[in-house]
């Protein structure tokens, strides 16, 4: 079944594991169509790289609010004058020619939108990405395009630049196959995220090898499987390394780390390997992308075979400014809702990225017992969200403790005067009550495009993080003995 579905992005120290067993019926796939899919936008899709371009008009060019010749003029760029563009954007949903394809563009230090027929020299730079199960390929972003063929699942994907339909805010990305460009729904592929790929990599020879008579005829190639990239993350928020790097030859060391703009070490982690395999995750505890400043960066992991060195992964990515509200909803959405699937429940077993932050929040969870120990209650999820996220690391486990800890900590936690109306919410606000008759529960208030999400664990249901799309409980008080909504005061 190919699928082509909306999902969520988000980027953070969030681990992005390729999850392959997805299957979920969508609103793009071959077979049958989910309503809610339909319905829903992709906001929270990793970021594709930009493209440039030049005004072809030697009588300049108006810069536009909105993607109409019609619309308000933001300032007129000269001719030649150098554009970046971001995405482009279709007017209509089953056509494709220039007139209907519009790119939105910053220039002159405004931004807008130009038509794509009045830029030349249009140059795409590209990241690599996957596909994380059988997928169409078409003329335009949109399931009304036409479709041209199928990616195979864990097909290798070069994105120049992503796309949507004017009206409707799914991601697409428009990639490059031989000499052609084609769209995939971002849903289902991955950018910087590679399960495997064997490359040649050109040597950066740095450093000479001290016996080149033992040095063996020609480069190493690598293998990349299970890395994991930061694409556009929080400050303060920590992001999980993982992987390995499979060399053809004996590779010495290795340094994984974090480089700015300067081209200068930031974080790093020297390794020493002397096998044909790095395992990137040795270098993990070091490299705290939490304390990055907001800004542009490389991560990179350069390795040294038979004394030169070689960069098997090389990829930007940006630390963004935030508030402890925005960390806890992406934090929350990282770990119970990993692959932007419409709906996660994952039954008896965690993600990935969530048993690394349980680790961290609880290391000694597994003394627990039984029940606890899955790590799958409702106070165990929200106090690993507020430890990942960065807000808060000394939350206690239990749900009683948590009401009297927040309570109790004004330095960070502010109550939120709540009175059932939605407009006193912000996403990633914590509601905890007691309800007239049951137990006592606490979750995550999220908003997602426009949506209304209960992002929250149960046990014994061994529901180890999801988001639920019954949000009755934010709203309705008829059942509510006590209640209370705390929020980071920062």
């Amino acid at each position: 079944m190919s699928n082509e579905h909306r999902h969520q992005r988000g980027a953070l120290r969030f681990t992005l594991i390729i999850l392959t067993a997805l299957t979920l019926i969508c609103t793009c796939c071959v077979g049958q169509i989910n309503s809610y899919a339909e319905s829903s936008s992709a906001a929270f899709a990793a970021a594709a790289p930009n493209a440039t371009g030049q005004v072809k008009s030697k009588k300049g060019l108006y810069l536009r609010a909105k993607a109409s010749s019609s619309s308000k003029k933001v300032v007129k760029l000269k001719y030649n004058t150098k554009v970046t563009i971001s995405k482009e954007v279709f007017l209509k949903k089953n056509k494709t020619s220039a007139k209907y394809k519009w790119y939105y563009v910053s220039a002159s230090g405004k931004k807008g939108y130009v038509r794509s027929d009045y830029l030349k020299n249009v140059k795409y730079s590209t990241t690599s990405g996957i596909t994380i199960s059988d997928l169409n390929y078409r003329t335009g972003p949109g399931t009304k395009m036409k479709k041209v063929g199928t990616f195979k699942n864990k097909s290798l994907l070069t994105v120049v630049l992503s796309a949507n339909v004017k009206g409707n805010n799914t991601v697409w990305y428009k990639i490059k196959k031989g000499s052609k460009y084609y769209y995939v729904c971002s849903d289902w592929a991955r950018l910087g995220v590679v399960d495997v790929v064997k490359t040649a990599v050109t040597p950066a020879a740095m450093i000479q090898p001290s016996n080149p008579a033992a040095v063996p005829d020609g480069d190493p190639s690598f293998t990349i499987k299970g890395a994991t990239y930061p694409g556009s993350i929080l400050e303060k928020i920590p992001f999980t390394l993982l992987g390995t790097i499979d060399s053809t030859q004996i590779i010495q060391t290795a340094r994984v780390g974090v480089l700015d703009t300067g081209g200068n070490w930031v974080l790093y982690k020297d390794l020493s390997v002397n096998a044909t395999k790095c395992e990137i995750v040795k270098a993990d505890a070091d490299i705290k992308f939490g304390t990055l400043a907001p800004g542009s960066y490389t991560y990179r992991v350069a390795v040294v075979v038979n004394g030169k060195e070689y960069m098997p992964i090389n990829k930007s990515f940006t630390v963004r400014k935030s508030t402890g509200s925005q960390r806890l909803a992406e934090a929350a959405q990282a770990l119970a809702w990993p692959c932007g699937t419409a709906k996660s429940t994952y039954g008896s077993k965690p993600t990935e990225a969530y048993k690394f932050a349980l680790d961290a929040a609880y290391p000694e969870h597994n003394s627990w017992g039984t029940g606890p120990k899955t790590g799958a209650s409702c106070d165990v999820f929200i106090g690993t969200v507020c430890d990942y996220s960065g807000v808060d690391g000394n939350l206690p486990r239990t749900l009683g403790k948590q009401w009297t800890y927040f309570s109790s900590h004004p330095e960070i936690w502010v109550k939120v005067p709540y009175h059932y109306k939605e407009s006193e919410l912000q996403s990633g606000d914590i509601f905890i009550y007691e309800p007239t008759s049951g137990s006592k529960h606490v979750c995550m208030y999220l908003k997602i495009d426009g949506k209304t999400y209960c992002a929250e664990a149960s046990y014994p249901r061994a529901l180890y993080g999801f988001i639920n799309t019954s949000t009755s409980k934010f709203f309705t008080s008829s059942n509510k003995k006590k209640l209370e909504v705390y929020r980071p005061n920062f």
